[in-house]
């Protein structure tokens, strides 16, 4: 089965060309009539904004029209961080036992088995 995207209603991602913050990003989609989201986006640098549902794809224009400020414009998609999220939780698990790589074996195939449970629920069908 071929990946399938869930896109965000009412969302889009933008990517600024310089390092800005919250309020120079919140500052400039209210100048072109968006509303920067409260939540943050933790998977790259990018920002969430608002936009009438059904009209992502018109927001996005709009923003990749200012290139001089904007290096990109797209869908968020919801199930792409879900992966990421997945992903980093099992990267974590690894960490802990990465770092004490003497524990006792019990110990050590309890944490590949919570690794392994991890996995199982990535998957899909």
């Amino acid at each position: 089965m071929e990946y399938e995207p869930d896109y965000a209603k009412g969302e889009i991602l933008v990517f600024f060309r310089l390092d800005c913050g919250q309020g120079f990003a919140s500052d400039f989609g209210q100048h072109i009539g968006y509303k920067l989201s409260t939540d943050s986006y933790d998977h790259g640098d990018a920002f969430i904004f608002k936009t009438e549902v059904g009209k992502e794809d018109e927001a996005i224009k709009k923003f990749t029209k200012y290139s001089e400020f904007i290096s990109g414009a797209e869908f968020r998609d919801l199930e792409m961080e879900r992966r990421w999220e997945g992903l980093e939780r099992v990267v974590d698990e690894a960490e802990v036992l990465r770092g004490d790589v003497a524990l006792s074996n019990d110990v050590y195939n309890q944490g590949l088995d919570k690794i392994i449970g991890f996995l199982k629920g990535l998957r899909k069908q």
